[in-house]
């Protein structure tokens, strides 16, 4: 049975008081009251690292966003981006040379454009990216659309809840991070690529290919790590030739019994080129709510563990894996050992500032030590 601590939330305050200092920027397309700003390039502009920035309901016109801080944008209503004056090049927001103390978050943002796939693009980050409940959206027609992320260089990277479609992609190239809780469908190509990176996957659903027209496997692992848990990998034409995964090299995929892979009549669930690695993982979820923090941990009966939260991260290297939270400053949110695979915890949340991050990560012993994913928490 696990053992919880009930000042936890006490612990997060107290330690939060010294961080709500950080300026927070209003945009609101419509200038409303109190507003800072009426595009989030202006805000952009003005802010500092460690700010965050509200964007109020609405569909925003902006030019390429260059963004070389860590900064957290948070939506509230329906908010869409229209890259370019809609025209959405590649990127059209541009992510860059964050610190390892540095983080960029966005939450509840859309991102739209009429005539190229919108995209958010992160290159050389050595702090945390984290993208949340996003999709490609028309803004002003409300229709969905494609929108691709890509992340390059990149040491910790969180998706969570975001749903790319058509010929949009979600890429990582010689990156690390955790994707959970998404929709990822493919046309004509993959929906997801690793390239030489080493990701988690969990709670997700990938899919490629439309009636006959399926050319590329829903998750392609080209060199690297790919690591899955309670998810389903399809292609959805039964006739197509393709594995659910492959590669055009080589690379490793770990698979947990809770994920179900559909690849086209005949053909192998993991193309021949890859190493397969069956076995429990150890995968961790979190939600944040309004109100509440929502976390959920599956890992091997009989483990003790402790689930552990920090505001500052940075990777360290240990004996039995990356500890993503920070290591001299971190508080224990969940202790206790698991009864049963699955294990969930909820703890509530009044009072945090919006736009706060937060990395969570458990680290697990059964006569050895190793590590969960590591994943962020934006609080809305």
């Amino acid at each position: 049975m696990a053992h919880r601590s009930t000042r936890a939330l006490a612990a997060i305050l107290a330690f939060v008081a010294p961080l709500t200092a950080q300026q927070t920027w209003i945009v609101d397309r419509a200038a409303g009251p109190d507003h800072d700003f009426t595009s989030l390039t202006a805000a952009i502009a003005a802010a500092s690292s460690g700010d965050t920035i509200v964007m109020r309901s609405g569909s925003y016109v902006e030019g390429v966003i260059d963004v070389a801080i860590g900064v957290s944008i948070i939506g509230t209503g329906q908010v869409t981006l229209e890259l370019n004056g809609g025209l959405a090049p590649t990127p059209g927001i541009l992510v860059h040379d964050l610190g390892p103390q540095e983080s960029f978050t966005i939450r509840n943002v859309d991102l739209g454009g009429l005539f190229a796939i919108p995209e958010l693009r992160a290159d050389r980050c050595d702090g945390t990216v984290a993208v949340h409940n996003a999709s490609g959206l028309l803004g002003q027609l409300g229709v969905p659309e494609a929108m691709s992320l890509q992340f390059e260089d990149c040491a910790q990277v969180h998706v969570q809840g975001v749903f790319i479609r058509d010929n949009g992609v979600l890429s990582f190239n010689n990156s690390r991070g955790t994707v959970s809780s998404s929709v990822l469908e493919g046309d004509l190509g993959s929906a997801f690529a690793l390239n030489d990176s080493d990701v988690t996957i969990d709670s997700c659903t990938i899919t490629s290919g439309f009636g006959l027209f399926t050319l590329s496997a829903p998750l392609l692992v080209n060199g690297g790590t790919a690591r899955i848990s309670r998810s389903a990998v399809t292609v959805n034409d039964p006739n197509a030739m393709i594995s659910a995964i492959d590669t055009a090299g080589s690379g490793t995929v770990f698979l947990d019994p809770t994920t179900t892979l559909t690849p086209g009549a005949g053909f192998p669930p993991v193309g021949t080129s890859l190493t397969v690695i069956q076995g429990e993982l150890p995968t961790l979820f979190v939600n944040s709510g309004a109100t509440t923090l929502d976390l959920s941990l599956q890992a091997s009966v009989g483990q003790l563990f402790v689930t552990l939260l920090s505001f500052q991260s940075s990777v360290l290297p240990l004996p039995w894996g990356d500890l993503w939270v920070n290591a001299d400053a971190h508080i224990a949110l969940h202790v206790g050992s698991l009864i049963q695979r699955v294990d969930s915890l909820q703890l509530q949340t009044v009072g945090l500032p919006p736009g706060l991050t937060a990395v969570v990560q458990t680290v697990l012993f059964d006569g050895d030590f190793s590590l969960s994913n590591g994943t962020a928490v934006i609080f809305p």
